[in-house]
Formats: C-alpha cells, sequence, structure tokens
C-alpha cells in the first residue's frame, strides 16, 4: 500500500517565499532540488556558528529554530522547509504549535514514508544524529505506519561534522562509514535512511560502500512532491538569499561543491540572538 506524506502539499508561484534552515550545508542538497524547481524566491539559513546540532539539548534546538524562524517570516517567508532531521525531529511540533498560521514541511515524513514503499523484507535502517536517534523519531513514524516493520537505528556522532567541515580523507571517510553502516547490514536490511541531510552529500559514497540491492533513502530527493507550482517562474531559478551564523569561507566552499554554481553572496548573522531585529543593524555583509 502507498503512504501518503503527513506534509500538507503546497501550491506556490513566483510570488512565493520559501524558507529552509539547517544547521549547516546539508540542507543545501533539499534547496538544489527545490531551485531546480524555478517557483519562488528562496531564503537558506545556515546555523553553522551551532553545528553540530545533533549533540545540542532538547531546548536548545528548539530555541535555534525559534529564532531562525522569527528571522525567516520577517524576511516574507510564507512556507518554511526544515531541511535538518535534528531539528525536525526534536523542533517541528514546538514550531507548528508556536507558529500556527505558517506551512512547515520537515524532512522525517519524507523519508520515512518513502523507505515503507521501498522496503521489500520490513527491514529498515536509521542512520542519523545522536540527537536523532535518542528522540525515536523516524523509528515512530515508521512503526506508525507499519506496526510490522523491523527497525534498526544508529547514531553517527562524527558523520556530519566530517562532512561540514571536510576534516577526512576520503579512506578516513570510507571507515568511517562502515564503521556505523556494518552493523545495519549484519540485521539484512533492505532499505537505509540517511536521516541527516549532510548524508545526502556524501549519499553516492555511500551506495559505493554498501550492497548494490540496498536501497538509499534520502529526503532531497522527496522534495518536489510537497509542491504544486501554479506559475513557472523560469527565469528565477536561483534567486536565494543566503544567510550564516558561522564561518563564511567554509560555506562558500561547500555551496559551490553542492549546488554547482558560483558560491552565491552571504549575509553572516554576527548574533542568532539578535536574529529578529527588522532593521538588520546587527548584520554583517561578508
Amino acid at each position: 500500500m502507498i503512504m501518503q506524506s503527513k506534509n500538507e502539499k503546497i501550491e506556490l508561484d513566483s510570488t512565493s517565499v520559501v524558507g529552509f534552515f539547517d544547521s549547516g550545508i546539508g540542507g543545501l542538497t533539499v534547496l538544489k532540488e527545490f531551485i531546480s524547481l524555478s517557483i519562488a524566491e528562496c531564503i537558506y539559513v545556515a546555523d553553522t556558528a551551532n553545528m553540530p546540532y545533533g549533540n545540542k539539548t532538547l531546548e536548545e534546538i528548539k530555541k535555534y529554530s525559534e529564532e531562525i524562524v522569527r528571522f525567516l517570516l520577517i524576511q516574507g517567508a510564507t512556507t518554511i522547509i526544515i531541511s535538518c532531521h535534528t531539528a525536525t525531529a526534536l523542533g517541528l511540533e514546538h514550531l507548528q504549535k508556536t507558529f500556527k498560521n505558517t506551512h512547515f514541511i520537515g524532512v522525517i515524513d519524507l523519508v520515512t514514508l518513502k523507505a515503507i514503499n521501498a522496503t521489500k523484507n520490513n527491514r529498515i535502517g536509521i542512520i542519523a544524529t545522536q540527537a536523532t536517534i535518542d528522540s525515536g523519531a523516524h523509528k515512530k513514524a515508521i512503526l506508525d505506519h507499519n506496526p510490522h516493520a523491523l527497525v534498526f537505528e544508529q547514531a553517527c556522532p562524527l558523520l556530519a561534522s566530517a562532512v561540514e567541515f571536510g576534516t577526512h580523507q576520503r579512506q578516513e571517510l570510507d571507515t568511517l562509514i562502515l564503521k556505523y553502516i556494518q552493523p545495519l547490514l549484519a540485521e539484512n536490511i533492505d532499505t537505509l535512511i540517511l536521516g541527516s541531510t549532510h548524508y545526502d552529500v556524501i549519499k553516492e559514497v555511500i551506495k559505493s560502500l554498501t550492497p548494490p540491492t540496498l536501497r538509499l533513502i534520502s529526503a532531497h530527493e522527496q522534495m518536489r512532491q510537497q509542491f504544486t507550482p501554479t506559475t513557472l517562474n523560469v527565469t528565477n531559478t536561483h534567486n536565494v538569499r543566503y544567510y550564516i551564523t558561522g564561518d563564511k569561507n567554509s560555506f562558500l566552499h561547500s555551496s559551490k561543491k553542492i549546488l554547482a554554481i558560483k558560491p552565491p553572496s552571504v549575509t553572516k548573522l554576527t548574533n542568532v540572538l539578535q536574529l529578529m531585529n527588522k532593521n538588520h543593524s546587527n548584520l554583517t555583509i561578508v
């Protein structure tokens, strides 16, 4: 049986403004998929000063997420895509209650429902940050729809940072990935959820290290189904405003690799606690 996403399908046109946020570069994979639709202006916030989110507390994630959402709303966003599994797992419910008139799309429903439809043997693996695994959000979403599924989880506390900061050479990265994935393969999983958009960045690397029959499920590949373009805006494909809270050079380098376009100009938010300042007097353009 085909399961449908609980995320509401949203109509967008060239006047729409869509906000995205993540702890870093991982959400750029989701943004890249979205901007290929050429239908709306986009705002992307990378909270790199607080990256990784995977070792943060529930209250910290709720605080960061709420501040960023308030900023995005001030910038004109009417739909917000939480391009981060940890922020979705720990912050989505809080955001929906706090901002009742805002459309939110979280990545967890996207991947879990796809995994349920993809698995042939009902054995699904999940790799994610420690905080995401501790939340049990992916597992709960799967079992809510398919109580007969067997779900195997693996926290990968070092992997998101390795992707974000490029701290591992390819051989070291391969070793780290195999360390996390081999216990799941030993459980005879046939479907693996990439429970961090940072892992989407290295999906091809993961694919090269796992059996060809293993189905890899990533959020960015499920993004298109959430939107109905009412007016295509083919001249506006890369109309994106980028904001970061941390280092500029690292983000510019990574964004070029992921988006395959010239590194965009970036506005650095000098203090996350001041995100809601409408006149931007506290922001530094870098």
